[in-house]
């Protein structure tokens, strides 16, 4: 494996600053994460990943790599122009002029999937669907926080915190002309995004490790739950998406 003083080398003719990326190691990387990917699928996100030469690389080097969530719609549109299909839009989509882009899109059969979590998103799709003549793809994203003794354990992204909730968003939507349920998506940054292993707070360590074990096995039963109130309404999902940014 090459060291700091080898790149050190190759890097000092080149104008600073540079993006530079070895291509063996990414080979490398890949390699390794599709060996422990168990089977799923990986979405990989274009907010970490801000090259469209590499986003290509990783998507042609296995099929366990599908799709790509994006940040923001201009980015879904401008990566759909750069070749790439079946997009997931990270946040909901409110901005009509956005809206009226991925419905474009969509009457030509791109898979570009948007964001819900109220029944306003709902009525906010439906309207430009109706006006565009077109159907929305769209994925229900869940909370999957949890609360442990008065203590908040992870993110408030969604407003679907309950298996009712969840109900009245997947009635509404189901029942829609203009809107497909396609995923649904589940967000968990306390255990992904919460460090459990500093070296100056072991005891700190000890506690967000009991809260992660605590929160995954709630979390699961709380995801499993939605998906089969989904299937039992005869709703086929694509994908459900973990993680997220």
């Amino acid at each position: 494996m090459p060291d700091y003083n080898y790149y050190k080398e190759a890097l000092k003719n080149v104008t600073k600053p540079c993006a530079f990326l070895d291509l063996d190691v990414l080979a490398e990387n890949i390699h390794d994460i599709t060996g422990k990917s168990n089977n799923k699928k990986i979405r990989n996100a274009s907010k970490s990943i801000r090259s469209v030469a590499v986003l290509k690389t990783i998507l042609n080097a296995s099929p366990v790599f599908q799709g790509i969530m994006c940040f923001t719609a201009d980015e879904a549109v401008y990566l759909n122009g750069h070749g790439f299909d079946d997009l997931l839009i990270a946040y909901p989509v409110w901005d009509t002029y956005h809206l009226k882009q991925i419905a474009k899109l969509r009457r030509d059969n791109h898979i570009i999937t948007v964001m819900i979590d109220s029944i306003d998103h709902i009525d906010r799709l439906e309207k430009v669907a109706k006006a565009e003549h077109c159907t929305f793809l769209v994925c229900i994203d869940i909370d999957l926080s949890s609360d442990f003794f008065g203590l908040h354990f992870g993110v408030h992204r969604s407003p679907i915190k309950t298996l009712e909730h969840a109900m009245a968003i997947i009635n509404r939507a189901s029942g829609s002309n203009y809107l497909q349920i396609d995923g649904v998506m589940g967000y968990e940054a306390q255990i992904a995004g919460v460090t459990d292993n500093d070296p100056n707070q072991k005891a700190k360590n000890n506690v967000i490790r009991f809260l992660k074990r605590k929160s995954s096995a709630e979390l699961i039963k709380k995801r499993d739950m939605i998906i089969k109130a989904i299937k039992r309404k005869g709703i086929s999902l694509r994908f459900v998406n973990g993680g997220g940014i």
